[in-house]
């Protein structure tokens, strides 16, 4: 089976970089193929060896997703609690002008609240967001970058709104993750501008 995205090493620019191969490519299809890459021996880390014991992308701002809100749920991390509870309880919502961003909880040192600090390692791995599991520990390709911070966004966006829906505050427009429970259901290039998508996808 042809492979609908993939990501490569490009030696020309000693950065990843990121191509879709099929225009039904969807989220889950770039978050497995960075989890296949990430997985191998090939793999190139910029800070350490291996992720054991490095806390470099698991600190500052780690936004979130609806679909990784109910990925934790799933997972019994704040499961039963609607949108309001599970993001008051486990992120921060900040204003940023006229918009809200919510990311995931620091714990004191200024790391994720879910980093044990004892082993290094993250201690809900198999459930952690999307901006974690699609983080590169290496210099990326301006479009690769692009495409992840839309991606982000985008579902960051429809967290926000569905917060908001709960909090008696205006919800803000539906967006492409909207109704969606799981990111099979989002094609790429529903989040990509014309001119990413013709890059990504090295269209005419």
């Amino acid at each position: 089976m042809v492979p609908r995205v993939e990501v490569k090493w490009d030696r020309d620019f000693n950065c990843y970089d990121f191509m879709i191969k099929d225009l039904e490519a969807t989220v889950a299809d770039y978050e497995e193929c960075l989890l296949r890459m990430f997985a191998s021996t090939e793999a190139k880390r910029g800070y350490a060896p291996s992720c054991a014991g490095c806390s470099f992308c698991c600190r500052g701002r780690l936004p979130l997703t609806h679909i990784d809100v109910l990925r934790f749920q799933s997972g019994g991390i704040g499961a039963g609690l609607g949108w309001k509870d599970w993001v008051e309880q486990y992120a921060v919502v900040e204003e940023l002008g006229e918009c809200l961003d919510i990311t995931l909880r620091l714990g004191p040192e200024g790391i994720c609240l879910f980093w044990d600090q004892e082993s290094g390692l993250c201690k809900v791995y198999p459930l952690r967001p999307l901006i974690c599991r699609t983080y590169i520990c290496w210099p990326v390709s301006r479009r690769a970058e692009q495409l992840r911070s839309r991606i982000v966004n985008a579902g960051e966006d429809e967290l926000v709104r569905l917060y908001l829906s709960h909090t008696g505050g205006p919800s803000g427009p539906e967006g492409p993750f909207t109704g969606k429970r799981a990111y099979q259901e989002i094609l790429l290039r529903e989040l990509c501008s014309r001119r990413l998508l013709h890059a990504l996808a090295l269209l005419e």
